[in-house]
Parts: structure tokens; C-alpha cells; sequence
């Protein structure tokens, strides 16, 4: 199962945002999660002068990506329903393209695909990202 692929600029989001769709329905998702015993999937953030995860400059983690999980959960960077960033090209801020991978292993499939982003370091007009949302692995 894998998502469409999409490439999102901030000056292209309206207002509302946008919805994350993928190739199966509901009905199938939740047949998946069933049969399985656990899921992953991964997000990758492109970033040009903008913030996934930890801030090199400001020594925080403020600005972490934020995510909600099919079963409306809200995940962040640390706590008990966190997410890894095994690559974190962004944390320095960079006026150059760099990516940040998010991934998301989890025991429990019902948490899986990911439906939303919340992105805290977007805004600045020298800021630009693109977001990638990878297919959604059930076993």
C-alpha cells in the first residue's frame, strides 16, 4: 500500500490544509491492521531553512513535527507514543535543501498510516519544505 505521491509547498497549502489520502480504503486499512502484529512507515521532511526535529542553533526540540496517528493519537518527539529521526539533516537551518527522515515503528498496527502533520517551522518567507509520506508496511 503506498500513498499518491504528492509534492506540497507552503505557498500551494490553503488555509485548512490538505488531506492525506492513501490507495486503500477504510474498510482495507483496518483488515490489515488486524492481520498483523506490527507496522511502520516513514515521513521524510525536505527542508530549506526550516526545522523537523532538534534545533542545532537553539538546543531544543521546540519545533518538533508533530503527527496523529489513524487512531487519533497524537505523536511527538519524545514521551510514550514518540517517533524516531534516524536522519536529521535539518537541524542546522541550512539556506540549502537537507531532509529529516521520521519513522514510526509501532507493535500496535491500528496506529498506522499516519493522517496528519503538524509542522511548527514553516511561516518565513526563506523557509520552504516538501513532505513525503512512505508507504505503510503491516506484518
Amino acid at each position: 500500500m503506498t500513498t499518491s505521491e504528492r509534492e506540497v509547498w507552503f505557498s500551494d497549502i490553503p488555509e485548512q490544509g490538505f488531506q492525506l489520502t492513501y490507495k486503500a480504503d477504510s474498510n482495507q486499512i483496518s483488515f490489515l491492521q488486524i492481520l498483523s502484529s506490527k507496522a511502520s512507515q516513514n515521513i521524510t521532511y525536505h527542508c530549506f531553512n526550516s526545522l523537523a526535529y532538534y534545533s542545532a542553533k537553539k538546543d531544543h526540540h521546540r519545533k518538533a513535527v508533530g503527527l496523529m496517528s489513524w487512531n487519533d493519537l497524537e505523536i511527538r518527539h519524545r514521551g510514550k507514543f514518540s517517533y524516531e529521526v534516524p536522519v536529521d539533516e535539518c537541524q542546522h537551518e541550512k539556506r540549502e535543501w537537507a531532509h529529516s527522515i521520521i519513522s514510526m515503528k509501532d507493535t500496535k498496527p491500528t496506529r498506522l498510516p499516519i493522517v496528519d502533520v503538524a509542522l511548527r517551522d514553516i511561516g518565513n518567507d526563506r523557509q520552504k519544505f516538501k513532505i513525503e509520506i512512505g508507504p505503510v508496511c503491516f506484518s
